[in-house]
């Protein structure tokens, strides 16, 4: 079992290095390649949002003996929550735009 994890380990790590293998090589990318980058990211981002949370929610909720009104209502209200919680994180802490704006006002 444990052979089994170490390999699945080891696996996973030496394909996030040869995805990162071709960054090493390219000196500028152009705006539309970091655009369609940034969108298959989120898309993927998203998808693992819904398969690994989204699905194992409403099993739960299914297994909590929620009906189906009853299901959509705690579905509905978990992701609304947290989509209000990422606004709300996205507006009280600093993240890139502080580094943009630092490097204007070093710039001039």
């Amino acid at each position: 079992m444990v052979g089994w994890a170490l390999s699945a380990c080891v696996s996973v790590g030496l394909a996030t290095v040869l995805g990162a293998v071709p960054v090493l090589f390219v000196k500028q990318i152009d705006q539309r390649t970091t655009t369609s980058l940034l969108g298959f990211g989120g898309g993927v981002m998203l998808s693992a949002t819904a398969f690994s949370l989204i699905i194992p929610g409403i099993e739960a909720a299914i297994a909590a003996g929620f009906g189906k009104w009853g299901l959509a209502l705690v579905m509905a209200l978990g992701i609304g929550l947290g989509s209000m919680l990422l606004a709300v994180v996205h507006q009280l802490f600093p993240h890139e735009h502080i580094f943009k704006l630092i490097l204007a006002t070093a710039l001039g």
